[in-house]
């Protein structure tokens, strides 16, 4: 319990350190963005002990839906993050709204509610990310302030927060089936591609 208590507290605090990107997605960046937030979670992953934390891919099909704000499929297949580009204080009053998590099962009850913020770019369990540049204002915590926001994403699959349920661990070490570890996320395995056998007969040598 003690452990979990000091790993929410390094996740609040990591979350208030370096959730705005610091680059600003457009039509052009999107492997920079993308590798600035793999580059996120890999290190959360390192300093925390999550096991199962995954590298995240593009989707195009999540970002066509970030495009036209579809939010079907939420808290079923997919969550919705809203990268916040005004300042850590601004943030801190939205983080503050969960101050006191003191059982995992209690955060992971909480994603079955509302979108949780900055924690969504660190679910273990996202595989994969579409995000689009969209200027909002989105609320922070119920204290009736605002934040205002330049991009959003759509991530999936999960939709429910249990990925979080896991002790922690070497980083990289609990990753799915056919995943493997990719210096501290879970990647997919590359696989290589046999070349195409010809069908022509071979040459006669012996002419």
């Amino acid at each position: 319990m003690k452990m979990f208590i000091v790993w929410i507290g390094l996740l609040a605090s990591l979350c208030l350190q370096t959730t705005v990107f610091g680059i600003k997605l457009t039509s052009n960046n999107k492997e920079e963005y993308l590798r600035e937030i793999n580059d996120f979670r890999r290190k959360y992953a390192k300093e925390n002990k999550v096991p199962n934390m995954n590298k995240l891919f593009w989707d195009d099909a999540l970002e066509a839906k970030a495009q036209i704000n579809d939010w079907n499929g939420y808290m079923r297949t997919m969550r919705i993050q809203l990268p916040y580009k005004t300042s850590s204080e601004d943030q801190s009053d939205y983080l503050t709204y969960y101050p006191d998590i003191a059982k995992r099962m209690k955060m992971i009850d909480h994603y079955g509610m509302y979108p949780m913020g900055e924690v969504e770019m660190l679910t273990p369990g996202q595989q994969k990310i579409g995000c689009v540049p969209s200027e909002q204002e989105v609320p922070i915590g119920d204290n009736d302030k605002f934040s205002t926001t330049d991009t959003l994403c759509f991530l999936g699959p999960e939709g429910t927060g249990n990925s979080w349920d896991i002790t922690q661990g070497e980083p990289g070490s609990v990753c799915d089936l056919e995943f493997e570890n990719d210096d501290g996320l879970c990647s997919p395995v590359q696989t290589t591609t046999p070349e195409p056998k010809s069908l022509l007969p071979k040459p006669d040598k012996s002419e």
